[in-house]
């Protein structure tokens, strides 16, 4: 199969998983249908804003791409330095994903996004089948589900100690997510 369409089937997979787990959380994202190398969906599940997508766009060129599963975990913090401390203590304790934050630049305030990418190479041998791929789906379905159930906690536990607060799902809220982890 071509990457594209390996990235929809995957991305099919993901998402018939968190519609089964989440029901009523997951979304299009209309971004995601503009683009002809894109697939992808979001999900909302507590307070957590997560989004989950393929951009094949250079897979023609080095047969690379993957699936990057984002999540804004609370916007509108207003202690830059707590939210620095924050997101190094978090990333010194993770071994899989990374955490980050962003800096408004019209308000100043702090925005905390968590980020796990997964490589095409694993994603083409769970699609082979077999009892190999069944159970590299089953660490890729976990690994998704463990952001959406970490970013709802997080988002929880980030608002509680550190201000700010968590995003309501919407098209400029799933903008707002991509442009912030893309660096798009």
């Amino acid at each position: 199969m071509e990457p594209l369409e390996n990235a929809v089937a995957a991305i099919g997979v993901l998402r018939a998983q968190a519609e089964r787990r989440y029901p009523g959380a997951v979304y299009n994202v209309p971004m995601f249908d503009a683009v002809a190398t894109f697939c992808g969906f979001g999900v909302h599940h507590g307070t957590g804003l997560l989004i989950a997508y393929a951009d094949t766009t250079s897979a023609n060129i080095n047969d690379q791409w993957g699936i990057q599963i984002s999540n804004c975990l609370a916007i509108d913090i207003p202690d830059l330095w707590q939210v620095a401390n924050w997101v190094n203590d978090r990333n010194r304790n993770t071994a899989i994903g990374r955490y980050y934050y962003g800096v408004g630049q019209a308000d100043g305030l702090g925005a905390l996004f968590y980020d796990d990418y997964i490589n095409s190479q694993f994603i083409n041998l769970a699609l082979q089948g077999g009892q190999s791929g069944m159970q590299l789906w089953r660490l890729l379905i976990g690994i998704l589900f463990n952001a959406i159930d970490s970013g709802s906690i997080d988002c929880a536990s980030i608002t509680e100690s550190l201000g700010g607060r968590g995003i309501e799902p919407s098209e400029d809220a799933f903008i707002l997510v991509f442009k912030s982890t893309s660096g798009g």
